[in-house]
């Protein structure tokens, strides 16, 4: 497989496994109004009881904290073929502890020294407990997904042609991916997170690839293609097509136009709260290089502001050697979206070097205005189409220590204390068989009613010795 049908910089004809967004905040939660006592009343104290909701979807990606990387690379375990494999890898944001998650050898057939398996275009899940990921492992491109870990891959995709994650639903539940299945250029599709249910979302003329679902799942970007006169595209019939972004609605309709540049407009990702997309774009190379020269923008989630991040059109032409400098791309905003990942070749290239060829690293940068730069890979070779997980800790401990009852309050009279708070406390504690409803766990509700309970009698028995109290006083006068 060619590997520049992969990276396909400076193309539109063959758009590379164009790299896609990580995922978006999770919109899906059980409305907490549906949570109920079997009176009717609201659950209101199911805060304060730390209840789990059964059937909740997995947490997102966005907003979150910043966990792991997850890339792509070539040539990183000291193979020295200039077309080793792809595989993946995940690595700490200041560039440590690099662990790869695939490790399926570089060659399909033995015999074939161009037989190449390759895992490339991953992606996380929304709680980063997934991996989406395409791969040739079966001699053509299919689209695949596994643990966190590398353990438990799966085959998710079946069709003829190729086929490439773009990015997770909010929820976890769904993976919106590009596809030539029909025989045809890129269209978007959208498939249940099991590779069931796959449906086609764009049908035009042109290219339409590297899905990114919005944050508050109702809307996909995606770059494209499309001719003059198809959906979205307002310019006169017989235009040159050229590539722009685009977003749609996830139904197939509603087509809006986000950009509209001499250059190409590329691989559009959402922020984490869905106000603007960063994207490449790219710009007439700066003497003596020739070309074009790629940088990271954003911009307004409706197209307005674009803002140059990388800004780095002028490189050392020693190092360039004639060809478009830094070339910054596949922009990935971290998940509290302070920073933004991206891949480069600014750190130089070797003689007779090429697009695909040159030595591409892995950067950071703020998000906010470009500043701060940081490599975080140094190795020969490819790095790139990388991911931004969220920071996963340790699971709690699901076990809640049972609630120890204090010793009740002893009245004066029993007429001085409306309820007797030992009786109560005794009652609530006891109450370990309610069964709650719309996925509220018995143990979890059984709390609520505990602490409600408790609120109950102690506020009686501070009646009750105020009463005691007061009349002690009287009877001193």
């Amino acid at each position: 497989m060619s590997r520049f049908r992969r990276t396909g910089l400076t193309t539109l004809q063959a758009p590379a496994g164009l790299r896609p967004s990580a995922v978006a905040e999770d919109r899906g939660h059980r409305p907490l109004g549906r949570l109920l006592f079997p009176g009717g009343a609201l659950l209101a104290l199911a805060v304060l009881a730390g209840l789990t909701f059964a059937g909740s979807p997995a947490n997102a990606a966005f907003p979150g904290e910043n966990g792991k990387i997850l890339c792509a690379g070539a040539l990183e375990r000291g193979e020295t073929a200039v077309d080793a494999d792809f595989e993946l890898y995940t690595i700490n944001p200041d560039g440590s502890g690099q662990t790869f998650v695939t490790n399926n050898g570089p060659l399909l057939d033995p015999a074939d020294p161009n037989s190449f398996i390759d895992e490339f275009d991953p992606i996380f899940s929304p709680d980063s407990s997934q991996i989406a990921f395409e791969s040739t492992r079966t001699g053509q491109s299919e689209l695949y997904t596994m643990n966190a870990d590398g353990s438990n891959a799966e085959r998710r995709t079946f069709a003829p042609g190729e086929d490439r994650p773009g990015s997770y639903s909010p929820d976890g539940r769904q993976i919106v991916f590009h596809s030539t299945r029909d025989n045809r250029d890129f269209e978007v599709y959208i498939m249940n997170a099991d590779g069931s249910d796959q449906r086609r979302l764009t049908n035009r003329v042109g290219q339409d690839s590297n899905p990114s679902w919005s944050p508050d799942g109702s809307r996909i970007a995606f770059h494209s293609t499309r001719a003059p006169g198809e959906p979205g595209n307002t310019d006169p019939v017989g235009t040159p097509p050229n590539l722009e972004i685009y977003t749609i609605d996830t139904s197939g309709g509603d087509i809006r136009r986000l950009t509209n540049f001499p250059g190409i407009d590329a691989f559009p990702q959402w922020s984490p709260d869905g106000s603007k997309l960063v994207f490449r774009r790219d710009l007439p190379a700066t003497a003596p290089a020739t070309g074009t020269n790629a940088e990271i923008f954003t911009m307004d989630a409706d197209g307005g502001n674009p803002v140059n991040l990388s800004n780095n059109a002028v490189d050392d032409p020693a190092t360039t050697r004639g060809l478009p400098e830094s070339f910054d791309d596949q922009g990935i905003w971290s998940p509290d979206g302070t920073r933004i990942v991206f891949d480069s070749f600014r750190s130089g290239r070797a003689p007779g070097s090429s697009v695909e060829t040159a030595d591409r690293e892995v950067y950071t940068m703020n998000a906010s205005d470009g500043s701060d730069v940081r490599r975080i890979t140094n190795a020969q070779g490819f790095d790139g189409r990388c991911d931004w997980g969220r920071l996963v800790r340790p699971a709690a401990n699901p076990q809640t220590p049972p609630i120890q009852a204090p010793a009740p309050v002893q009245p004066a009279s029993f007429e001085d204390c409306p309820a007797s708070s030992a009786n109560v406390i005794r009652g609530a504690a006891s109450a370990n068989t309610i069964t709650g409803t719309s996925g509220v766990t018995g143990s979890s509700a059984a709390r609520v009613m505990t602490w409600w309970m408790l609120w109950r009698a102690t506020t009686a028995s501070i009646r009750g010795q105020a009463k005691i109290a007061a009349r002690a006083a009287l009877a001193t006068i």
